[in-house]
């Protein structure tokens, strides 16, 4: 079975400050995209923690046009979804994982 897009486990002993750190994301997303987790800086009871939206590709939409609209980067998008090939372009339908604001650099490439 494929893995669900946008979510990520939760090594043992993992905080939400910690996964942040080491997926170099802010933390403030990702306690936005995960309502369960009440402490940042608690130990972490899931086994899975959401990285943010999915996001389904639309007619025209590019790689660069969609990490402006999400105010993140091309490279972020890339490093998240390691199954698009950024030489190939995007397809309408296609699903991507966003870490909305993920970077300070809106649209870099």
């Amino acid at each position: 079975a494929a893995a669900a897009r946008c979510v990520y486990c939760v090594p043992r002993g993992a905080t939400l400050v910690s996964m942040a750190r080491r997926l170099r994301v802010g933390w403030h997303g990702l306690y936005n995209a995960n309502p369960a987790v009440r402490n940042p800086s608690v130990l972490l009871q899931q086994s899975a923690i959401t990285l943010g939206p999915v996001y389904v590709v639309q007619d025209k939409d590019t790689l660069l046009s969609v990490a402006a609209m999400a105010r993140t980067t091309v490279k972020g998008i890339l490093e998240r979804n390691r199954d698009v090939d950024a030489a190939g372009g995007l397809r309408p339908g296609q699903e991507l994982c966003l870490l909305v604001c993920s970077d300070s650099q809106p649209a870099a490439a």
